[in-house]
């Protein structure tokens, strides 16, 4: 997907990949996908789609809404929420370098 935001192109060909988190299959109306990605200048974004009954609804009209799908930006800090919750370890300090030991 090849998305500009705040006149960057962000494109998740040339962007490397961190996780991702499905909910359900693409004919699901809740269905949700996210993947995590770090771009060459080193912007943290998420790819995402999701049907008419999830978190990416977007109204269409006066009782109609639809899925969407698209890239918003995140930052570090969120990215780092994201791998904890969805990611695996490796990948975590692939992106972000080994954590303190707790």
């Amino acid at each position: 997907m090849k998305k500009v935001v705040n006149e960057k192109l962000y494109d998740t060909e040339n962007a490397e990949m961190f996780c991702e988190n499905c909910f359900s299959n693409v004919g699901d109306f809740k269905h949700v996908y996210e993947a995590l990605y770090k771009s060459s200048n080193g912007q943290f974004f998420i790819e995402f789609s999701g049907g008419p009954m999830s978190k990416y609804r977007v109204n269409t009209g006066q009782n109609e809404v639809s899925g969407s799908d698209g890239i918003r930006l995140i930052t570090k800090d969120d990215a780092k929420e994201f791998m904890e919750e969805h990611g695996d370890t490796e990948g975590y300090v692939k992106a972000f370098g080994t954590p303190e030991i707790g």
